[in-house]
């Protein structure tokens, strides 16, 4: 299946396996029929499809993918309980054996993060409980250790935060399934006298985005040479760092001075991926210069190049041809990229050509990364195209980005739920500012209230 193929089905909130199986059968038949829009269905889906022989496994994988699995067993193992929350609530009950059998079932759940933008992964409560065979077992389905938790990614590894406890246990068991997958062992974390590490005066810097900051600390430290080749957690370099912070002096500095430009994160992002990322102003700002910069240093064009410079006759062309990859990771993929660079017309484009406006990390999560980061930078005209081409709304986004219609649409017909995981809705009009949805909110809550009291009060006679 290509990279580019969307989900074409939503999942409901809680899906049933057998009603699963009654709609792969219904499309097995439509299809056999010449049904329109199960050829097309499958077409889209199942290159080389044949009515003569497709069969009841052949529905079922296209309906799986139709859904944003790559097989029917994935989709399956989502119904029967292998999600991100679940495995995090086996972490934390300490129940091995439902870990393995998600793992087993899911291995690609194991560094997902969980529900409401909760960066913590099921690796950094197993480290917390010092449960050290929970700890082996997530290592050897893949976890990274040495990802943290935003703003302070590189204390809150869970491979830091088990050698600050003094948990040796816990890092001799990620060192070792680290060296099992590369080779070799890489140190905890970087001692005094291993290497240099920035100070605050270059945390300011950065944070500051100033570039001539950045460059005189480098200019003038004996460890300057050091850190332009440093290698931070998860992969990342200072380069990395000054093109997603688009501080265009201090990247011109450090290619100057030896940057590599072909360096991946983990993600196998480089830095002319990382554009924008991280703006210290708008995400338009400088990017065209960094861009400049990065690809006279022999930097390849990608499709997160290409998005942030709104190059939307390359990303034609690389679609054209088969090769517009989309790499959907936990922090989303070209779709989501779009919004964070506030580029709308390249943002129709993706949409026209086929990519999911949900773009979820995990299919089973009910909010996609689109239009969580439309409601975090406030872009609601974005929002708007997202929605109007199929992005699922959540009565969380519909509060942060004033869907009021809908959420007053959702209360009458009596199906507007509360989150059962991270804030509660008035929470989240305060968080984002939305006094609007915070006074309707509180209407509602109130009427519901009432009702309960009335309802109550005549059940025992009162008044």
């Amino acid at each position: 299946m290509s990279a580019t193929t969307p989900p074409l089905r939503s999942l409901r909130e809680h899906p049933d396996l057998d009603q699963l199986k009654r709609q792969a059968k219904e499309l097995l038949a439509a299809y056999r029929a010449g049904d329109a829009d199960a050829v097309a269905e499958v077409t889209h889906l199942y290159r080389g499809a044949d009515a003569a022989t497709f069969a009841l496994h052949d529905a079922q994988l296209v309906l799986a993918r139709a859904y944003g699995f790559e097989s029917w067993p994935k989709l399956k193992a989502l119904v029967d309980g292998a999600t991100v929350s679940r495995l995090v609530a086996a972490v934390r009950a300490g129940d091995t054996a439902s870990v393995r059998k998600m793992l087993e079932a899911r291995p690609e759940i194991v560094n997902m993060e969980g529900p409401g933008g909760d960066e913590h992964k099921p690796l950094h409560f197993a480290v917390e409980m010092r449960a050290l065979e929970l700890v082996r077992l997530l290592m050897a389905f893949g976890a990274d250790a040495r990802v943290g938790v935003y703003p302070h990614r590189v204390p809150t590894t869970a491979l830091a935060i088990a050698t600050e406890r003094g948990y040796d246990e816990i890092v001799a068991a990620i060192q070792e399934a680290e060296e099992k997958r590369t080779g070799f062992r890489a140190p905890a974390v970087l001692a005094a006298g291993e290497g240099p590490r920035p100070p605050a005066a270059w945390d300011d810097a950065v944070d500051r985005a100033d570039s001539g900051a950045a460059i005189a600390f480098l200019a003038s430290s004996d460890a300057g040479p050091a850190l332009i080749g440093r290698v931070e957690t998860g992969g990342i370099t200072l380069l990395h760092i000054a093109a997603a912070r688009l501080m265009v002096g201090l990247v011109a500095w450090l290619l100057e001075h030896g940057a590599d430009v072909h360096a991946a994160n983990v993600y196998g992002f480089t830095p002319i991926d990382m554009l924008g990322r991280w703006p210290a102003s708008h995400p338009h700002d400088g990017v065209g210069e960094v861009a400049d910069l990065l690809l006279d240093h022999g930097a390849r064009r990608t499709p997160f190049w290409a998005v942030a410079t709104n190059n939307l006759a390359w990303l034609r062309a690389q679609h054209a041809e088969g090769a517009l990859e989309n790499r959907v990771s936990d922090i989303g993929g070209l779709v989501t990229f779009a919004v964070r660079l506030d580029r709308p017309d390249v943002l129709t484009l993706l949409l026209d050509l086929g990519f999911d406006p949900n773009e979820r990390p995990d299919p089973s999560m009910p909010e996609g990364k689109p239009l969580e980061w439309c409601a975090q930078e406030r872009r609601f005209a974005l929002a708007d195209i997202l929605l109007q081409r199929g992005a699922t709304l959540t009565p969380t986004l519909a509060v942060a980005l004033g869907k009021g219609d809908w959420l007053r649409a959702r209360h009458g017909e009596g199906t507007l739920a509360h989150p059962v995981h991270g804030d509660g809705l008035l929470t989240v009009a305060v968080e984002h500012d939305r006094a609007d949805m915070l006074q309707s909110i509180s209407r509602e809550a109130a009427k519901a209230t009432r009702a309960i009291y009335e309802d109550t009060a005549a059940m025992w006679g009162g008044n």
